[in-house]
């Protein structure tokens, strides 16, 4: 088969002799026209455009003629003018068969897949003609992720006309695209068998090769189709890349030369030279390539980047390069909605969505091309880190998995599944994967790298440790590995180790600010405050514009308990750059911290403004969280509800995530919206253990002891834990049922020893009337654990209930020789001596009362020492005040009405007595307030 160009020369001669205007070629006419065909065979379409407008001033009804200048308007994107030409040459006798196959072609060169489908009829075509039209319709369909359609498309055109490339062309390309790489190969080789000089036929042979890894035999492909059409931009395209990916960098020049004489401006090849200097350590001549390529994206008009989606592509690419994600996002995202089913574009889109974190719209990014993708490992491998992103652990490794069998040897996978397993509670195995890859692959730095971090955060930091030093070994002046052996050394207490390899990091590079800030987080650790402040304050000096080194001058500030300090740093940096969210946020939480709130509020109003008016921060987390806090700090609970809600809507779908936002909900009060979200979360991962803990904290403040005692059990049921069992017995205990909560947290103290299991199971075997059980399991615990001063004083609250007063007064004596200002202990103390009849009651129950004047509680204990020490006169206010602060509380009734009594104020007091006894609550005394309201006779 013919080249495309050569057709064009058929083409040209058949309507010559078709048109009866010239007999022979050596007319005028002709030899214009002949020369405006042959212009237009080798992409001259200005050239072609002159000679025929020429031919046309002199013979308008030329058939060929108008074609011809419709597919040079076609071309060069002119639509409205090419379909005035084709209609002219309709109306001059043209057939469907000369036109519409040029007009399918046009359309689908210039990426309007939707006009093609539309606008090209098929009604009258037949046999060739029919089937290039078909087979045009097919890649258009192809293009917008229809394989159905493009299928039915490619069949018909393959029936049509089964001698032509063009169906096998586009079956390839489909088979391709659904990773069918054996299918497309049949197909591809099928093309070549009818068009052994096809372009078309060619590329797509060379592009399957390409799918298979047979990089050499594409070049080859690639390499005829440019000995048959040098100026094929497609086939150069692709031999760019195949190179880049070899690293044949060298070879590469010639082909920009190429480029540089056929497509100097074409954003595509201006990228792949980009990313060619990137690759030969030319940095600055690599960003001067993106920026001429976006400077030239940019003077197309948008109309037209809206019809040309290869560009849109383009565009995102370049931006992407550029680090200009926003922009990235916005062209990617044009150019996916109009060619769905390209998966290469989706994956840069996810990554950008990824970066951006949001996991849940990479992810949907990803999985309507999955089936698609399905062969493709760094495409699953992708997919898991959007799943792992999301929580969705069981998920993440199952997609990697597939990925690992697909490319067993490709790092990402084999790291990414590594994570994912760690990160799904199977650590050993994670860990184990990694260790073994880096025991084969000792260059691999990453799998290496993320060995060390898990061991970290298992705690084997002397496996750490040693895991960074082989790293360091291997490449001793990389100084991000110096940089990650010291985070070990320093993890596993060598503070003077992580100093030293910090310092010879700086002495390898000492312009890498990074590493002099972790060396003022050493100098913290290491008690050298001054030392760390003078070393960031020094770097400052050289870099003032410096935003990092702001913010961790202004941490470090905040972390040594120096909010004045860090306040002066975060206003400078905020003055430096006023549009920045991280020193606003950090001058909220200042003000939060030293107690002012209006300024607080005053900033976080303003910050959730400027953010608002950012499109990249406008879903930032953390603005509605500062918003919401300093809401609350400003008394204003029912904004910081609303704020808080709006942050549930922009933090990304992962239980963490949502757990975050429950916890700032619940110090709003808003149980019910915690609830809420705490459940959304849990309908993500049922058995996320920190979201059952919050759940079931949240329904206990809420009162809903029901949702609550779900919660805990299974919580319980995941794995038995001091917490489970701790929230459990709580949940039990406020239902009433201690002697269920007494039995569970009796047997979670002998399986976990905690102090909070003992306090738990004390106060639930005495609710459940077994006070001697409890104060024995007390003294067993105190036995065992003689510094558990929390401990000693319940043992102690536990003589006094008993009425041990002289063991309980010894005990508290002993708690306060500690603590001599403990207000509770001392209220103690003057109850235990008021029953010992020990004068030394007044002074307890007098300090307690100073260092508590508000207190209820402790008001009513001087006001029943004064009162049984004789003295019901000057206890009388205490006991009044008392009952004002606890008007519940029968005890202090009884105190009261027995002063009142004893003052002589007998109607007030039996008001007071039939109180407390009308309470039908049980409390000391209890008997004897029966016993004198029945002698105060009215």
């Amino acid at each position: 088969m013919n080249s495309p160009r050569l057709v064009v020369l058929a083409f040209a001669l058949m309507l010559l002799s078709a048109s009866g205007v010239a007999r022979g070629a050596a007319t005028e006419i002709d030899a214009i026209y002949a020369d405006a065909v042959a212009r237009f065979a080798v992409d001259d379409f200005d050239g072609a455009l002159i000679q025929v407008k020429n031919v046309l001033q002199q013979q308008p009804d030329h058939a060929g003629a108008n074609v011809l200048i419709g597919r040079i308007y076609m071309a060069t994107g002119r639509q409205s003018l090419a379909e005035a030409a084709f209609s002219a040459a309709r109306k001059l006798g043209a057939a469907p068969a000369e036109i519409e196959p040029y007009r399918a072609a046009g359309f689908l060169q210039q990426g309007q897949y939707r006009r093609l489908i539309d606008q090209v009829p098929v009604a009258g075509l037949t046999g060739e003609a029919l089937a290039k039209v078909l087979a045009a319709r097919g890649q258009a369909y192809l293009a917008l992720g229809k394989f159905a359609d493009a299928e039915r498309s490619f069949a018909g055109a393959i029936e049509q006309a089964d001698a032509l490339p063009d169906g096998h062309t586009g079956m390839a390309s489909l088979r391709l695209g659904l990773g069918d790489l054996a299918g497309a190969e049949r197909e591809a080789e099928a093309a070549l068998q009818r068009g052994q000089r096809d372009v078309a036929a060619w590329i797509a042979w060379a592009t399957v090769q390409q799918a298979l890894g047979a990089q050499e035999q594409a070049l080859q492909g690639y390499d005829y189709v440019l000995a048959l059409d040098a100026r094929n931009l497609p086939a150069r395209l692709a031999r760019l890349e195949i190179l880049l990916q070899l690293g044949r960098l060298d070879d590469m020049r010639k082909d920009f030369d190429a480029l540089a004489s056929t497509d100097p401006l074409d954003p595509r090849g201006m990228l792949l030279k980009a990313q060619w200097l990137a690759r030969r350590g030319e940095a600055d001549a690599a960003k001067t390539q993106l920026t001429e390529a976006a400077n030239v994206l940019k003077a197309i008009p948008d109309e037209v980047l809206a019809q040309i989606p290869q560009f849109l592509l383009v565009s995102g690419a370049v931006h992407y390069a550029l680090g200009e994600l926003g922009h990235a996002r916005e062209d990617l995202t044009r150019y996916v909605d109009r060619v769905p089913g390209h998966v290469g574009a989706r994956q840069m889109l996810a990554t950008i969505l990824m970066r951006q974190g949001q996991p849940e719209q990479a992810l949907a990014m990803l999985e309507p091309v999955r089936a698609q993708a399905a062969g493709d490992a760094r495409f699953l491998a992708q997919l898991g880190a959007a799943y792992m992103a999301l929580g969705r652990q069981a998920q993440a490794i199952q997609v990697l998995e597939e990925a690992a069998k697909l490319d067993a040897g490709a790092p990402d996978v084999v790291d990414r599944l590594a994570e994912a397993r760690f990160r799904g509670g199977q650590q050993g195995q994670a860990m184990q994967d990694l260790a073994d890859t880096f025991e084969q692959h000792p260059d691999r730095q990453t799998s290496g790298l993320m060995l060390a971090i898990m061991q970290m955060r298992t705690g084997k930091l002397k496996e750490a440790v040693a895991t960074t030093s082989r790293l360091v070994e291997a490449a001793p002046d990389d100084v991000v590995l110096l940089n990650f052996k010291a985070r070990a050394q320093a993890a596993d207490g060598d503070l003077d180790g992580a100093y030293a390899t910090l310092e010879h990091a700086v002495a390898v590079d000492p312009r890498q600010l990074p590493l002099q800030m972790n060396l003022a987080r050493l100098d913290v650790r290491r008690g050298q405050v001054d030392k760390a402040i003078e070393r960031l304050d020094a770097q400052i000096k050289a870099h003032p514009d410096n935003m990092a080194l702001l913010e961790e001058a202004g941490a470090l500030y905040a972390k040594v308990n120096r909010p004045d300090a860090a306040q002066v740093v975060w206003e400078y940096a905020r003055r430096l750059d006023d549009r920045a969210l991280q020193p606003r946020l950090a001058l909220v939480e200042i003000y939060l911290r030293t107690r002012q709130p209006d300024k607080a509020l005053a900033l976080a109003n303003e910050t959730a403004a400027v953010a608002a008016a950012s499109p990249t921060d406008a879903r930032n987390p953390a603005v509605f969280a500062a918003l919401g806090m300093a809401q609350l700090a400003a008394g204003l609970p029912a904004q910081a509800r609303g704020s808080f809600r709006r942050l549930l809507g922009v933090v990304p779908e992962t239980p963490a995530a949502y757990l975050r936002v429950a916890r700032y909900q619940m110090l709003a009060r808003d149980y019910p919206e915690a609830a809420d979200t705490l459940e959304r979360a849990l309908r993500m991962d049922p058995r996320n253990t920190d979201v059952l803990v919050a759940a079931t904290e949240t329904y206990l403040a809420a009162g809903k002891l029901t949702e609550a005692e779900a919660r805990a059990r299974r919580l319980h049921a995941a794995g038995a834990t001091p917490v489970s069992y701790g929230l459990l017995g709580e949940v039990l205990q406020r239902q009433g049922k201690a002697t269920e909560a007494a039995e569970l947290y009796t047997a979670g103290f002998r399986q976990f020893p905690r102090p909070a299991l003992v306090a738990g199971a004390y106060r639930s075997l005495a609710s459940a009337g077994r006070l001697d059980a409890a104060v024995a399991l007390l003294q067993e615990w105190i036995t065992a654990h003689p510094d558990d001063d929390p401990g000693i004083t319940l043992l102690a609250e536990g003589f006094l209930r008993q009425g041990n007063w002289q063991v309980a007064a010894g005990t508290y004596e002993h708690l306060l020789a500690k603590r001599p200002d403990a207000v509770l202990l001392l209220n103690n103390l003057a109850l235990a001596y008021l029953h010992l009849s020990d004068p030394r009651a007044r002074d307890a129950a007098q300090r307690a009362a100073a260092l508590a004047p508000d207190n209820g509680a402790v008001l009513d204990t001087l006001g029943w020492v004064l009162t049984q020490q004789g003295d019901a006169a000057l206890g009388l206010p205490y006991l009044r005040t008392a009952q004002t602060r606890l008007p519940d509380n029968p005890e202090v009734s009884y105190h009261l009405g027995i002063a009142l009594h004893r003052q002589g104020q007998v109607d007030e007091a039996r008001q007071h007595l039939a109180r407390a006894v009308a309470s039908g609550k049980p409390f000391p005394g209890v008997e004897d307030a029966r016993q004198v309201l029945g002698t105060l006779k009215p």
